[in-house]
Parts: structure tokens; sequence; C-alpha cells
């Protein structure tokens, strides 16, 4: 990728960019996924023509879904959403039919340290890690209530 004139992000070593003449080419690698970003078709033809002669790849087209997050594109911009895996992470801890809350954090609630019981910690930190991939993903807006939760992720306990 250097030899070929692309820079490594210096935040994200998965990130590879070059901006020759007035466009730009993003290459954005995850273990074998890979999203390539340039507003000019020409340019996605070469740097995939490039990437194939290095290595042995499938070209899948315009990506629609990528780590769990499809992509939707429609004539007003872009959509990100992570509803069918937010459905699998609630059918897997058991909780798709649950009653739908009117905000992501009851302030009614009040969350203490468990000093009983000790209580399902590996699932409690499965929920707690799933909903932080969520919240970095595509749902900013549950940050508080994931950033409270994960402060009791040894010996959680609900007082009511």
């Amino acid at each position: 990728m250097i030899s070929n004139g692309y820079l490594i992000n210096g935040g994200d070593l998965c990130r590879f960019s070059k901006f020759p003449e007035n466009s730009g080419v993003i290459i954005c690698l995850y273990v074998d996924d890979m999203l390539i970003f340039e507003t000019n078709i020409e340019r996605v033809k070469e740097t995939k023509y490039f990437l194939a002669s290095q290595f042995k790849m499938k070209d899948l087209r315009e990506a629609d879904v990528i780590l769990g997050i499809k992509i939707v594109r429609s004539a007003s911009g872009w959509t990100l959403t992570q509803s069918s895996h937010i459905e699998k992470v609630l059918k897997r801890f058991g909780h798709f039919d649950d009653k739908t809350a009117p905000t992501p954090f009851d302030p009614s609630i009040k969350l203490v340290r468990n000093s009983d019981d000790i209580l399902d910690q590996l699932t409690y930190s499965q929920i707690v890690g799933s909903l932080m991939y969520v919240m970095h993903c595509t749902r900013p807006d549950i940050g508080y209530a994931v950033g409270t939760l994960s402060k009791f992720t040894s010996r959680y306990s609900i007082m009511g």
C-alpha cells in the first residue's frame, strides 16, 4: 500500500488514504472486510485493480452491510442502522419481547454494587459490551445509560 503512495492514518492503522490530483481514496480494512471511499468511480476501479494485483480479493460491489451495520443509500444521503444486530442481541439475551422505554435510562432506578448474590456477571458484561458496540457505531444517544451500566460490571444489583 505504502509503495503505491498510500498513507497510513496515525490514529487508525487499518485506514489508508491517497489524495492525488484533487480527489482522494480512503481504504478502511477490518480483518477480511474492506471499504473503499472515493467520489470518482474511475479511481475506485484503479484502486480495486491495484489491490487485486497485490492479493486475492472478491469484489462485492457497493457495500450494504459491514460489521453488523446496514448501509442504506437514498436520494437524501446515507443512513447507518444496526436494527438487525440489535434484534439479535435482544433475542440472544432473552429481552426481545420486553416493553420499550421512552428514554434510554430510567432515572428512577438506582444501581448499587451487589454485596449479596453474585449474579451472572459474564452475561451482564456481555450485554454491556453489546450495548457499547451499538453506542459507538450508530446510537450515541444511549451513551449515558451504557456508561452508567458499565460501572457495575462487577457485582451489580437493582434497587427500586
